[in-house]
């Protein structure tokens, strides 16, 4: 990726892309905060040990966040906490430790989701804890006390307890000296007689793999029947509390945490009714976003308007979502909605997500809409989107266009190119993924094969048995490049997923004796090459190719 060097910051070459590619790609801009910050942090004062490596690596994965509050919005900065909060818990499912954490067999095991994600996760609690004043004061004391030195996390909190004058051991000794996050039930209720909204807050994390019960300030919005919300200043100290507030009547929402700061997997109690109304009601992204996520994998029948909301939200990501669930087949005004988008949304990610839903319509009103984005826009894409959406929407022009575009350069256009081809089952174009595959290198041949294997699976016994033996020569051939072996392999394995997955369904006694011995023949195919594969790196993958 990276290195924060002192003199000479080196980045990997994957940075460098043309103005086009460069277009809402906030990935360099997040590398190029990440290296900066560690000027400060981990040049200037570095950590004293690998052990507190999270005093260079979680400063640095904050200045992604404060990059993108600065830039672009609070609500890209949430987006961006969002994704290094799944990546935290997602990993913590393997296995927790202490932030600052002594006990680590290797130094390289120390660069993780801890010392990154949870460290800045971590700090941006600190930052709601002290106030912003407090917050960038304190740094500027721990970098000027501090400088050309090596230090630990107790140089941090001696820094922010001169400034605030507070004593904050209890906040680093749970988050930076002890290991794990609180899981965090959220139950509600309302007594009519007392006249009082009822929140029950239980941390079921599991003590028994010493996660400490966590103390946990934080605020609680409780919405009142004429939608204003009334903010309530709480703190958990124990495993199970039960909080109450006045009410005069039952809520419409109590939103807990309603800053959304605390580092905790949340698990929350409210109706589709109260999700809805957190969505249109409440300003955090994270809460919005919350909400909306509940809405979009609820199996109960929920109202279109929220989705339709969801087309105006501030957020790109939510935009994107939206236009995923929205019901625009019946409805002109929202058509009207999402055609605008596709022209004008001012992320290229929303423009392709309405370029989808214009084609999934299946109305060729839209046709010209999609034939103006192909040639006028600079995002690939978008053009990409419009390209399937045309093939969609006119199967003949779609391909007329596909077929004039296929010795393009570019690899997102070849790669739709493919999608097309793949789509039409016409095996004349084997062709010319097998030319086409020699000219692009690394990752982006793992979709090239996808769409070849798409198209393979609807091949005669006679072309399918000729292309299965091609893809054990390539996955074979040490000649070969290790991303093109990888998708000869996967390619195999993923024929053999879907055979196996149609064995399983179907009730044709004799199309399920085909497909045992298609199984059967592909896993021996594959169990030969991993015995016959030296390298290690091959082998690391192939292992994940188990039946």
């Amino acid at each position: 990726g990276a290195m924060e060097n002192t003199t000479a910051v080196v980045f990997g070459e994957f940075v460098q892309a043309t103005d086009r590619e460069l277009i809402d790609n906030l990935q360099n801009e997040k590398i190029v905060a990440h290296e900066m910050f560690h000027h400060w942090f981990g040049d200037l004062v570095t950590c004293e040990s690998w052990a507190n490596l999270t005093m260079n690596e979680g400063f640095a994965n904050y200045s992604e966040y404060l990059w993108f509050e600065h830039a672009y919005g609070a609500d890209e900065a949430d987006l961006h906490r969002k994704n290094e909060l799944n990546g935290y818990l997602s990993s913590s499912a393997r296995g927790v430790h202490d932030l600052i954490y002594f006990e680590y067999e290797n130094n390289e095991d120390m660069f993780d989701a801890h010392s990154y994600n949870k460290g800045g996760l971590v700090l941006h609690m600190l930052r709601n804890l002290v106030g912003d004043d407090a917050f960038f004061k304190s740094l500027n004391v721990y970098l000027t006390k501090n400088k050309y030195t090596a230090v630990e996390a107790h140089n941090l909190r001696l820094a922010f307890e001169e400034v605030t004058g507070k004593d904050l051991n209890w906040f680093f000794n749970q988050w930076y000296f002890s290991a794990g996050h609180p899981v965090l039930e959220i139950k509600y209720d309302y007594d009519a007689a007392t006249r009082k909204a009822i929140v029950t807050l239980e941390q079921t994390q599991d003590v028994e793999r010493s996660i400490p019960i966590f103390k946990l300030p934080m605020a609680v919005d409780v919405y009142l029947e004429n939608g204003k919300s009334v903010r309530h200043e709480i703190t958990m100290t124990k495993r199970l509390q039960t909080f109450e507030f006045d009410a005069a009547t039952r809520p419409l929402l109590i939103d807990v945490d309603a800053d959304r700061v605390l580092l905790i997997d949340r698990k929350d109690f409210h109706s589709n009714d109260e999700y809805a109304f957190q969505y249109l009601n409440t300003k955090k992204f994270l809460a919005r976003w919350e909400a909306f996520e509940a809405l979009l994998i609820s199996e109960k029948a929920v109202d279109n308007k929220v989705f339709a909301a969801g087309l105006d939200d501030n957020s790109w990501f939510i935009q994107m979502r939206a236009l995923d669930r929205v019901d625009i087949s019946n409805d002109n005004a929202l058509k009207t909605t999402v055609a605008d988008l596709a022209k004008n949304a001012k992320n290229s990610n929303v423009r392709a997500s309405a370029m989808q839903s214009l084609a999934a319509t299946e109305d060729k009103a839209f046709i010209p809409n999609i034939k103006a984005a192909i040639q006028n826009e600079k995002v690939m894409r978008v053009k990409t989107s419009a390209m399937v959406g045309l093939y969609r929407l006119d199967n003949v022009e779609g391909l007329a266009y596909a077929e004039q575009v296929k010795n393009d350069k570019n690899i997102a256009v070849i790669g739709t190119v493919g999608e097309i081809f793949a789509a039409t089952g016409d095996m004349k174009y084997l062709s010319f993924f097998e030319k086409k595959w020699k000219e692009i290198e690394g990752f982006e041949l793992i979709p090239f094969f996808d769409s070849y294997r798409n198209l393979v699976a609807q091949a005669d016994e006679k072309t399918y048995d000729v292309v299965i033996e091609k893809m054990k020569t390539i996955a074979l051939n040490t000649a070969d490049s290790k991303w093109l072996r990888v998708s000869g392999m996967k390619t195999l394995n993923d024929l053999r997923e879907d055979y196996r997955l149609e064995m399983n369904d179907t009730k044709d006694s004799v199309r399920k004796e085909t497909l045992v011995k298609k199984v059967d023949a592909l896993t021996k195919m594959i169990e030969e090459i991993k015995s016959n594969t030296k390298d290690t790196w091959l082998l690391d993958v192939y292992n994940y190719y188990q039946y």
